[in-house]
């Protein structure tokens, strides 16, 4: 089970990003801080599409996270998403593997995604409590095979692009 699950709702490709993220906790936070960085890039799309703001496809992820702040959302919610796009960042460039952080990674997102699954879906029949850090698993998750990854990340790139269109839809 994941604190992600109840995406699956109405956004799998991000509850599917979540788990991962989870899975690769214990094992490779490098890989974990990766996942909740596609999904940093992804769900803020979402969040700008369901704001109705354009952004350019050449715009960055700190680019975007400055639009949200010029649209004065909860401070936090742009906060939380720098954290990710920091540390993600560094996991990336610099191949940066810290426990704590990979959890502060899951933690940010979590909360970000609880947010905006209630602000888009005024769904209150679900209970969204505390993030509860992922057990270790009883066996070894694989190591993360980089070609395999490569196909993931294009097919979860598509899965997303329908999805923010859907959002889109959504709101004209």
């Amino acid at each position: 089970m994941s604190n992600f699950d109840f995406l699956n709702i109405k956004w799998p490709t991000l509850a599917k990003l979540g788990k991962q993220a989870e899975t690769y906790y214990h094992t490779d936070s490098n890989a974990s801080m990766l996942k909740m960085r596609m999904f940093g890039e992804q769900i803020i799309d979402l969040l700008l599409a369901k704001l109705k703001i354009q952004m350019g496809s050449y715009a960055s992820q700190d680019d975007k996270i400055k639009e949200l702040r010029r649209a004065k959302l909860n401070k936090a919610i742009p906060d939380l998403f720098d954290v990710v796009r920091r540390m993600g960042n560094k996991a990336n460039h610099e191949g940066y593997e810290n426990k704590k952080a990979a959890l502060d990674c899951l933690i940010s997102m979590y909360k970000v995604s609880a947010w905006f699954y209630l602000a888009v879906t005024k769904d209150e029949s679900i209970k969204l409590l505390k993030y509860v850090e992922p057990k270790k698993a009883q066996q070894m998750v694989p190591l993360y095979n980089i070609e395999k990854f490569k196909e993931e990340k294009k097919e979860l790139e598509e899965e997303h692009q329908t999805e923010v269109k859907a959002v889109q839809e959504e709101t004209k």
